[in-house]
């Protein structure tokens, strides 16, 4: 596997470490379970399962479906936002951002 990373063309590794950029960011928004009451159960599955088909539409490249997970996903967070961390909405936007920069590139 290093072989294949070392041979690869720069631009090839370069949008590799930017998926994987967006992908940790990505894993680091779903890891919000505390946040949300018993009470929320709900809406915290539907939020997971949508960072769940969000990473994987990353992983796979599908960046116009992952608009659309992103749009579902301010859709859901609007729902309960005050119960989110502080600097969640920043990690958001910059998920989107990196969403955008690869749907205008790919």
């Amino acid at each position: 596997m290093l072989n294949h990373q070392t041979t690869a063309p720069t631009a090839n590794n370069s949008s590799e470490v930017q998926n994987q950029k967006t992908i940790d960011r990505a894993k680091r928004l779903s890891e919000f379970n505390s946040c949300f009451g018993v009470d929320q159960d709900n809406l915290f599955y539907l939020v997971t399962e949508q960072m769940d088909m969000l990473t994987g539409e990353i992983r796979k490249g599908y960046y116009q479906n992952a608009e659309q997970r992103v749009a579902n996903l301010a859709s859901l967070l609007w729902a309960m936002h005050n119960r989110l961390p502080k600097d969640f909405f920043e990690d958001v936007e910059l998920l989107t951002d990196d969403i955008l920069l690869n749907t205008k590139s790919a």
